[in-house]
């Protein structure tokens, strides 16, 4: 029986992710411009709104190939912490 969105997948946990559904996409941009004052989502709160998703989703994916041994706590603010370091090339 599923408890707080995990489950059992193939003798491992699982959890169901709603939230990679493109038309779930918007509420989140929609809640930055409402708390904006802004009337629609800019381009801004859709890429800010976008970025947190799969921010989100990206640590999901490794805890979850962890079989839930890392924190995902730590995941979170580490994924969080990548996407605002500035990326250098050789």
């Amino acid at each position: 029986m599923p408890l707080g969105g995990l489950g059992a997948v193939h003798g491992r946990v699982g959890l169901v992710k709603p939230w990679r559904a493109p038309s779930w996409r918007p509420a989140p941009a929609g809640a930055l411009a409402e708390r904006a004052g802004d009337g629609r989502p800019t381009l801004a709160q859709s890429v800010r709104a976008a970025a947190a998703l799969d921010c989100l989703n990206v640590a999901l994916d490794h805890w979850l190939a962890s079989d839930g041994h890392l924190d995902l706590v730590t995941l979170l603010d580490e994924a969080f912490a990548a996407l605002g370091q500035r990326v250098t090339t050789a």
